[in-house]
């Protein structure tokens, strides 16, 4: 799939001008495929039929027949109870993908060095995170992800990072992401890899690149200027001045 396309595949789904070529990435879902489908149809301000996924939930088609009245009823309260507590305004999906990295030194005119970060994903380009529920498909695509994908880095970063690729400047890592739903396409599924999906894109809120050991040891963060927690709202709040307006950082350019 072509860089056009990646730019251009929230248009594309807009204007539904047919079928969308992807590559699905080989991911572990902390988030799982029931967490997608809330915040699906929350993000589309639609109420999905809880008695439906109820009937559809293992935990009801398990139960013994004497108590199958009860197990709808637990299941029904339970979904309600789980789209209730879930803050589109908040909230975040979390996913873990596997990434490729790439370190590079580079030595400026004045003679200091910048050290920078390059990461691929396993499949290629990222386009989409794929999600299954029940007789739901869903596609996350992160929106402008290709942007985040060359980072500038610290020397100690750099070593840290290095040392984890036992020393080599190319590797492999896992890159946790967590992604705010921003939009979801509620009027029709779109043809991605042959198949129907619901679309439901999303922004960065936060990346982080650990190592594939045992221990998943954290080597890297980043943080949308954007996106802030409950906790760190909290405590901008507590330390900014009355009638101090809030500033952000414009984004540091690559050479």
């Amino acid at each position: 799939m072509n860089r056009l396309k990646i730019y251009c595949i929230a248009f594309l789904l807009a204007l539904s001008l047919g079928a969308l070529e992807a590559y699905a990435q080989d991911a572990r879902e902390p988030a799982e495929a029931e967490d997608v489908a809330i915040a699906f149809f929350k993000t589309a301000g639609t109420n999905p039929d809880f008695e439906l996924w109820a009937k559809n939930s293992l935990n009801y088609k398990t139960a013994p027949p004497r108590k199958a009245a009860l197990a709808l009823d637990t299941e029904k309260q339970r979904l309600m109870h789980k789209w209730r507590d879930y803050n589109p305004e908040e909230d975040v999906l979390e996913v873990r993908a596997k990434i490729n990295v790439e370190l590079k030194a580079t030595t400026n005119k004045e003679g200091s060095q910048s050290y920078w970060m390059y990461l691929l994903f396993d499949a290629g380009e990222v386009t989409y995170l794929p999600y299954e529920y029940q007789q739901y498909k869903f596609a996350i695509i992160p929106e402008r992800i290709e942007s985040l994908m060359i980072q500038p880095i610290q020397r100690e970063q750099f070593d840290l990072i290095q040392a984890n690729l036992k020393g080599e400047t190319a590797g492999k890592a896992y890159l946790d992401l967590q992604l705010k739903p921003s939009k979801a396409y509620i009027n029709q599924p779109y043809i991605i890899d042959d198949t129907e999906q619901w679309a439901l894109l999303a922004d960065v809120a936060a990346m982080s690149l650990r190592s594939r050991e045992k221990g998943n040891r954290l080597l890297w963060t980043y943080g949308a200027e954007w996106y802030t927690t409950p906790q760190t709202q909290e405590l901008r709040d507590l330390y900014q001045r009355p009638g101090e307006a809030s500033t952000s950082q414009s984004p540091l350019s690559i050479p």
